[in-house]
């Protein structure tokens, strides 16, 4: 059994043919929480915890320093690679601010928490073919669903060349 770095390989499994992939073991989507608190009665606070009891890496990020248990809260706009889900815990009225940064992370899907739901916003995520979602991460991971909409990596395109 293979095990995926979380992006690292798993950016390069579409490169080796079906016939030599065995197995592949998930370990988890790298998800940016995007208006992490260090307050516990906020919801991105609990999302944060939620999301490394679930096996997940979240990467909380917020406008003040701190820490969520063992994660740190990420200051500002700070460079983060491979990220598959950026889940927005950020009103309608700062996210203007924040289009660019989360456009330039790359992520495959922005979830948009109760509260956070953007349609402009979010016709300009799908307009640069990354996925959005009307949801809420703690319920999508109390019923098992936040993985479910991770990509197949055993099924994935073959390199054409």
């Amino acid at each position: 059994m293979y095990e995926l770095d979380n992006g690292f390989w798993a950016s390069f499994i579409m490169y080796i043919p079906k016939k030599l992939r065995i197995m592949v073991a998930f370990n988890g989507l790298r998800t940016v929480v995007l208006g992490a608190s260090p307050n516990p009665a906020r919801y991105a606070h609990s999302a944060v915890l939620r999301l490394a009891a679930a096996g997940h890496t979240p990467i909380p990020v917020g406008i003040r320093p701190g820490k969520i248990g063992d994660h740190t809260i990420l200051v500002g706009t700070p460079s983060i690679a491979n990220v598959d889900t950026l889940t927005l815990y950020v009103g309608p009225r700062h996210q203007d601010s924040y289009r660019d940064y989360i456009a330039s992370l790359s992520p495959r899907r922005v979830i948009f928490n109760p509260g956070t739901e953007n349609v402009a916003l979010a016709k300009h995520f799908r307009g640069l073919g990354i996925e959005t979602e009307n949801a809420c991460t703690l319920v999508l991971l109390s019923t098992g669903q936040f993985a479910d909409q991770a990509p197949n990596l055993s099924d994935s395109t073959e390199n054409p060349t």
